[in-house]
């Protein structure tokens, strides 16, 4: 082969490459990337609280290889009845009977929860961890308050652990502040009613009751169970009282102290104050107790005056009579009646009618130039009612 023909087979063969080379170099480069899934705009983010609760689970639990198995004897504890102001607690017992570790993270809490006997986090194959629970409910009735523990047990995911019972009063005292008897008549005992009654305990006892007098007397008896019932009371006694007032008007104080067998309230002591008006009570406009004293104000001389005084009196084997009347100025007149009482009331009620005469003579009658009305009485107890007067007739 000639020179010629080689160069230019050579030429060619030259060319033909460079333009393999061209082509490489001018070709588009595609680079494939790995996509990363992307999660839904609305998925929940779990950002526990300072005090480690957590809105949502912090784990994901998997079917997938060895698990956990939570074991809990009851989700629910009921306490019962307890008192009211007191701090109640319970633990509850997560046991892991499962192949894995058993994680744990506390939920939504409406009491104080705090969960022990974690290891590395983490509760161990045949391990177990203690929750526990306290309250201090605020208001009386039914109570309920819980926890919720996350796990990462694909079977029990989420474990709302709940504590239930009754808030009750631990002691009922009636009358709370003992007793205040008005118009105790004189002569025959009055009647004195209480009881003290418990919601907590299922028994207890009253050891003895004394009294600071003779004229007081107290016993007691167990409650029926209807009136227990009708308190929300386990168990109480019915105290039974008398007193004999003093046949002297005036004001009284007695103690009565009760002594149980409750430790908290071993010793209850319990008022009984009132007084004793005397065997009459009068009730008017114008009447001021003390003095004895009706206040008839200014009196027109043209048109006169009538006022009515009721009378409360202690009754007697008779019927109440007037038998003489002394009446300043002897312009006035009075006019006496009974009402219809019964036998067994305490009090009986008249009606004294007062009437001062049109053209009466204009005076003043104050002070010490008052009138005055007294009414002689076959009461025993009341020879005279004694009524003062003032008054200006223009």
């Amino acid at each position: 082969m000639k020179i010629a023909q080689i160069a230019a087979v050579m030429f060619t063969l030259l060319l033909s490459l460079g333009i393999v080379l061209w082509l490489a170099d001018s070709a588009p480069t595609t680079v494939h990337e790995k996509e990363t899934e992307a999660l839904p705009p609305d998925a929940p983010v779990d950002t526990p609280t300072e005090d480690g609760v957590h809105n949502i689970n912090p784990f994901t639990p998997t079917t997938e290889g060895p698990q956990p198995k939570v074991v809990i004897e009851s989700l629910v504890h009921d306490f019962g009845a307890m008192a009211l102001g007191q701090t109640g607690t319970h633990n509850f017992i997560i046991r892991n009977e499962g192949e894995a570790p058993l994680k744990l993270a506390k939920g939504q809490v409406q009491c104080k929860c705090t969960v022990s006997g974690l290891q590395d986090e983490e509760v161990p194959v045949g391990g177990e961890a203690k929750i526990h629970l306290e309250w201090t409910p605020k208001s009386m009735g039914p109570f309920g308050q819980g926890a919720v523990i996350w796990t990462n047990d694909p079977a029990n995911e989420k474990l709302e652990l709940r504590v239930e019972g009754e808030m009750v009063s631990e002691i009922n005292i009636n009358p709370e502040n003992g007793w205040i008897l008005a118009n105790v008549p004189s002569g025959r005992p009055t009647k004195i009613g209480g009881g003290i009654s418990t919601g907590l305990h299922d028994s207890f006892e009253i050891t003895s009751i004394e009294t600071t007098s003779d004229r007081l007397t107290f016993t007691s008896k167990p409650m029926l169970p209807e009136d227990l019932a009708a308190q929300n009371a386990k168990s109480g006694f019915e105290l039974i009282g008398e007193y004999n007032p003093p046949d002297e008007a005036g004001k009284f104080r007695e103690t009565v102290t009760v002594k149980t067998s409750l430790d908290k309230y071993a010793k209850i002591v319990l008022n009984v104050t009132g007084s004793r008006t005397g065997p009459i009570a009068i009730i008017a406009s114008g009447w001021m107790a003390g003095k004895r004293l009706l206040n008839l104000g200014r009196v027109s001389e043209k048109k006169g005056k009538k006022h009515r005084l009721t009378m409360m009196v202690e009754p007697f084997e008779e019927e109440l009579k007037i038998l003489d009347s002394q009446i300043q100025p002897n312009f006035i007149t009075v006019d006496f009646e009974a009402a219809e009482n019964s036998e067994t009331a305490t009090r009986h009620r008249y009606t004294l009618n007062l009437e001062i005469p049109p053209g009466s003579p204009a005076g003043v009658w104050r002070k010490d130039s008052q009138g005055k009305i007294v009414l002689t009485t076959n009461h025993p107890k009341l020879k005279e009612i004694i009524i003062n007067l003032e008054m200006v007739i223009q």
